[in-house]
């Protein structure tokens, strides 16, 4: 045959065909379960790679009841206002991002007590993000709240053999976004207080998000404002 340069409106048209294909194979649902057994969860979700939203599997946590509204603000400073914490912080709430179709932004890495973190996430005008992924719930919190919720899902820790490598504790307002990016490892997310929105793309997708290089750059704020 010929080594001919293949058309690249050809591929792309194979690579979204397939894509299509693949999609009306595996299907968009993201069912809801209740609290499934190990076995249920290793069979339905993690053996075929299914996400699912699991509900009533930390109704039990007193930080259901504890860290709600305004209330739940006054609890969490009194138990540990005063304790440091890195927290991320943008002018706009897209860190680790691409800007100007150019660079990749990094957050500005800020210091602060937990107490002044919740009065700066609520009055602005940066937007501030307790999102460190270093295991920050049980390291860089010191386990204080451990009381508060649990450090792993029973259910989860025997489907997958294993207990979580990293517990994390998150803490943003709305304007906050995760860019899209890809984990390799498992993950359970539990939503304590407000919401949080997901959006998954399945592997065959892969060809079609645009992979790109672009030069880092980091947030740092002007000394005068």
């Amino acid at each position: 045959g010929g080594g001919g340069a293949i058309d690249p409106v050809s591929l792309r048209d194979v690579l979204v065909a397939s894509a299509i294909e693949a999609q009306e194979f595996i299907g968009t649902a993201c069912p809801r379960v209740e609290a499934p057994s190990p076995l249920e969860f290793l069979r339905g979700y993690v053996a075929p790679n299914q996400p699912c939203v699991i509900t009533g599997a930390i109704s039990h946590w007193p930080a259901v009841r504890k860290w709600q509204g305004e209330e739940g603000d006054e609890y969490l400073s009194s138990k540990f206002g005063e304790h440091k914490i890195k927290i991320n912080a943008t002018p706009n709430g897209r860190g680790d991002a691409v800007l100007d179709n150019r660079y990749f932004v990094l957050p500005e890495e800020r210091s602060m007590t937990f107490r002044d973190f919740l009065s700066g996430m609520r009055s602005g005008p940066d937007v501030l993000y307790l999102s460190h992924q270093n295991d920050n719930l049980r390291v860089q919190l010191e386990g204080i709240i451990l009381g508060d919720v649990d450090a792993s899902l029973p259910f989860a820790d025997q489907a997958l053999g294993l207990l979580p490598d990293a517990v994390n504790m998150w803490v943003g307002p709305a304007a906050a976004v995760t860019t899209l990016h890809k984990d390799h490892y498992e993950n359970l997310y539990a939503v304590v207080r407000g919401k949080k929105h997901f959006t998954l793309y399945p592997p065959t997708t892969l060809p079609l998000l645009y992979p790109a290089r672009y030069t880092p750059k980091q947030y740092r704020k002007d000394p005068g404002g």
